[in-house]
């Protein structure tokens, strides 16, 4: 969704991680170091209604 402008800004591995479930969160969290659970996380849903969260400094929101 978007000017195709602004998905060429997307770093690879920005684009958040896809939460269809609490077994995908559960899955994804203890990944996670403590210095990215301990700060905020940004989200969107995405063009198929799929949840997106990232820690806020990947700004996977662009």
């Amino acid at each position: 969704m978007g000017p195709a402008e602004l998905k060429e800004l997307v770093r690879a591995g920005g684009e958040g991680r896809s939460i269809r479930s609490a077994a995908d969160f559960g899955e994804w969290v203890p990944a996670l170091t403590l210095d990215e659970l301990t700060e905020p996380f940004t989200f969107i849903v995405d063009g198929d209604g799929v949840l997106r969260l990232a820690p806020r400094r990947s700004e996977h929101v662009v």
